[in-house]
C-alpha cells in the first residue's frame, strides 16, 4: 500500500516530542566532531 501523505501531516504540530526532537538533533549535531574522532575513516578492517 502506498501513501502520498507525508508522515509530518499525521503528527500533531503541538506534540511535545517535536520540541524534544529539535533539541536532541541540536545536541547530537554539536557532538558530531566527537563521533567523527571515534569512527574509522577507512571503514571496518
Amino acid at each position: 500500500m502506498f501513501s502520498y501523505v507525508s508522515l509530518e501531516e499525521h503528527v500533531r504540530q503541538d506534540l511535545p516530542l517535536r520540541r524534544m526532537r529539535r533539541l536532541v538533533d541540536m545536541i547530537l549535531g554539536n557532538m558530531s566532531g566527537l563521533f567523527d574522532g571515534v569512527y574509522s575513516h577507512t571503514g571496518r578492517p
